[in-house]
């Protein structure tokens, strides 16, 4: 036999105490839920009491809408506290028992509830479980719960005593009483409950008209006594001696968020009643941070996406030396090129780069059916929405913002860790606009929150300069990891159509009112001429004389080979630049501009390409298209690139220390 130390032991006994009383909890949870649907008045006891006939005097009608507190108690035995938001026209309830561990939400809308579970006092109470009721059906749940001895007078009070305030019910008036020192009209009256087969009389007491209360409100109750007996499923009797001292009456407007689910909370079988989730489009670009509360830090990072060309990018400073490269804590910008598999980490200081294929453990990559190949998430995936069951909870204001909210569950991230987490996602509401200097974006995400329910502790990411605006080849500038024997660099001349005649001149003038858009056309114009992709044709520069000369260096295949399922076969660097050279000699290289001054035919001259590059020497405007200089718009999401990523790695290193 072994001995089982003391202070184990007693940490043993209390385990198992709190997973008894949580069973007890949970069971009462759900009985306070379902005393909140409905009073039935059948068949009453006589020898407790039969109705009244109602007196002339009857209590006053109190607003729809109101908020109190109680102070239950239960035949000198057991004190209960209670606290009540009640809005009759959003027929919706929140009650929390015990200060908090019970919170019961109505919603008459939907006919659901949801019955919030807290863990005890004495334990970090964390964030509670959820069970969701179907009012409908009610009565098979009470048949299956109501054998529960929990507190009664908190099930009769969350219901009873707000009907006997709020409804027309047979009342017969007392008199004249003194209760805590406050001068009340005394009510009385006789009720019958069929869930606990209880009848009951409950006297009442409202504050006189007149009384100066602290609301202002001219009569409020003050104290409801409840005496009767209930029969419980198992035939045994239940003697009921319940006083409430009801205070801090107030019909002030409720916050919307008392009728929501508290942060954090998951209820996976409640109604989505909106099912439509924003989902980003083709190109997006944002900031984001990351609040890691588990190991007190925040991380930056600029997130590129762009579905259309099978490319992402990250630029970040790494909080601690990531594998793959040893370039320390130097800010990076790392390329992920799913036409090939390749990744790009190219140090931002030195320049220096190191080019290896993209891993299936990267937060934008997924395994094909094929385990050996990896393709990149879509935006529904990057966003986790395969993976989240999101329902719309409602609207919460972040960062000072109104935004919609929806809230799902996971049970398998992070990975290979498999833990059970919470995700929230923050859109702005509709009548929010952000000014992105360029456009005006409405119903953009703000915020994203993970929560580990076991470890209570989660991670924020903040979304910033989130916009939809065209990205560029230029944002995914892979130049630096390639040599001079790796590069080749060329020279052209253009001119374009106007009408059925070249105009040299018209040409130089357009193109300069119009150099951005101008760039984009050339470098997918000579990627496709040289039938490579637009990310190998860098460093494009715009020279204007009587004609548009234009620079750029081609770049070599990569030397290594990435594991997407069907990479891109392109040709090297000498085959690339003759296919480059043969086009322009055949007129091929071309194409249309259309901007707000209206269309031009352009197309490279024959016989122009050069490997040296020319200055016309003759006043001109150079711009050199190198990365960042045409960061155009675009959007992700912190949680979805980079920053899962590190979360992952800062999770595992964090368990790891700790032992867990």
């Amino acid at each position: 036999m072994s001995i089982v130390p003391l202070a184990q032991a007693k940490r043993l006994s209390t385990i198992a105490l709190f997973k008894r009383k949580m069973k007890i909890y949970r069971r009462f949870a759900v009985l306070v839920a379902l005393s909140m649907l409905g009073l039935v008045r059948a068949a009453f006891n006589p020898e407790i009491c039969t109705p009244y006939t109602p007196s002339i005097k009857q209590p006053p009608n109190f607003p729809p809408v109101f908020y109190w507190r109680m102070e239950v108690n239960e035949n000198e035995r057991l004190t209960v506290d209670v606290e009540q938001w009640v809005d009759h026209y959003k027929q919706s309830m929140s009650v929390i028992y015990n200060g908090a561990e019970i919170k019961t939400i109505s919603d008459y809308y939907l006919m659901e509830q949801y019955i919030l579970t807290y863990k005890p006092y004495y334990f970090d109470r964390g964030i509670p479980e959820c069970d969701v009721l179907d009012i409908d059906l009610t009565p098979s749940v009470q048949e299956a719960y109501s054998s529960n001895s929990g507190p009664l007078s908190a099930l009769l009070g969350s219901r009873i005593i707000t009907n006997r305030f709020r409804d027309d019910y047979p009342s017969v008036y007392i008199g004249e009483s003194d209760v805590r020192g406050i001068p009340c009209d005394h009510y009385r009256t006789c009720a019958y409950y069929e869930l606990y087969d209880a009848t009951f009389v409950m006297d009442y007491y409202i504050s006189k008209s007149g009384y100066q209360t602290a609301s202002g409100i001219d009569q409020v109750p003050v104290r409801a006594v409840v005496v009767g007996e209930a029969v419980l499923k198992s035939g045994v009797g239940y003697p009921i001696n319940f006083v409430y001292e009801l205070l801090f009456f107030r019909n002030d407007p409720i916050p919307a968020t008392v009728f929501q689910t508290p942060p954090g909370v998951s209820c996976p079988n409640r109604t989505n009643t909106t099912p439509i989730i924003p989902t980003p489009p083709d190109q997006f670009q944002l900031r984001v941070e990351e609040i890691v509360d588990f190991y007190n830090i925040v991380v930056y990072a600029d997130e590129w996406y762009d579905y259309s060309a099978n490319l992402i990018r990250y630029d970040y400073a790494p909080v601690a030396p990531l594998p793959g490269y040893t370039y320390g804590l130097d800010p990076m910008s790392e390329i992920h090129d799913y036409n090939t598999g390749i990744a790009y980490l190219i140090d931002k200081y030195t320049n220096n780069c190191t080019a290896m294929p993209i891993y299936n453990s990267t937060s934008d990559s997924v395994p094909t059916d094929d385990p050996h190949y990896i393709r990149m998430k879509t935006g529904y995936e990057m966003f986790g929405y395969d993976q989240v069951n999101y329902k719309y909870e409602g609207q919460r204001t972040v960062r000072g913002i109104l935004c919609h909210v929806w809230v799902g569950s996971r049970t398998n991230w992070p990975p290979n860790f498999n833990k059970e987490t919470t995700w929230e996602f923050y859109w702005t509401a509709e009548d929010w606009v952000d000014d992105t200097g360029v456009t005006r974006l409405t119903n953009e995400p703000i915020q994203q929150r993970i929560y580990f329910i076991e470890d209570e502790t989660d991670i924020v990411i903040n979304v910033y300069k989130y916009n939809e605006e065209p990205i560029t080849y230029a944002d995914f500038d892979i130049s630096s990891c390639y040599n001079e024997d790796a590069r080749k660099a060329g020279q052209f001349q253009m001119s374009g159509m106007i009408g059925e005649e070249q105009d040299d001149a018209a040409t130089v003038d357009y193109v300069s009112n119009n150099e951005l858009l101008f760039v984009e056309n050339v470098r997918r114009s000579i990627a496709d001429a040289a039938k490579v992709s637009p990310i190998r044709i860098v460093d494009i520069t715009v020279r204007y004389a009587s004609r548009v000369w234009v620079a750029f260096t081609l770049l070599d295949t990569p030397d290594i080979q990435g594991d997407v399922a069907n990479p891109v076969n392109e040709p090297g660097l000498s085959e690339a630049f003759t296919n480059i050279e043969t086009a322009i000699n055949i007129g091929y290289l071309k194409f249309t501009m259309t901007s707000e001054e209206g269309g031009i035919d352009i197309f490279a001259l024959p016989k122009t390409l050069s490997e040296e590059i020319i200055d016309p020497n003759i006043p001109m405007t150079d711009l050199t298209y190198s990365p960042g200089v045409m960061a155009g718009a675009a959007c992700g999401s912190a949680l979805i690139g980079f920053t899962l990523s590190f979360s992952i790695k800062i999770y595992i290193d964090a368990r790891s220390k700790n032992g867990s």
